[in-house]
């Protein structure tokens, strides 16, 4: 006769070494200012990006983007490159005055 209790103990072996694993790491302090820093720099309180937004666009603007954003040095992400480009139309707008004709 096999007790569940074996079966189950026996089964959990590696996720209980895994959790007292965890704990130890857990509770190591490099490891804990290693967390905290990297939650810092993710989270940064000066972030002013904090506003999501979301926009359908085609697939023959989502390919400039990218033929743009290829071509800067430090390859910027979707998101960074149209943050770029709208900054680059507003600036060149308010140079001009009047907005660009298609």
């Amino acid at each position: 006769m096999v007790r569940l209790g074996s079966v189950l103990s026996h089964r959990a072996g590696p996720l209980l070494e895994a959790h007292w694993a965890f704990v130890a790491l857990a509770s190591c302090p490099y490891i804990t200012y290693m967390a905290d820093v990297l939650q810092a720099m993710v989270h940064s309180t000066n972030d002013l990006k904090s506003t999501t937004i979301q926009m359908r666009v085609s697939d023959e603007f989502l390919r400039l983007v990218d033929e743009w954003r290829r071509a800067q040095p430090d390859l910027p992400s979707r998101s960074e490159a149209i943050r770029r480009l709208v900054a680059a139309g507003v600036q060149a707008h308010q140079r001009t005055g009047k907005a660009a004709k298609k």
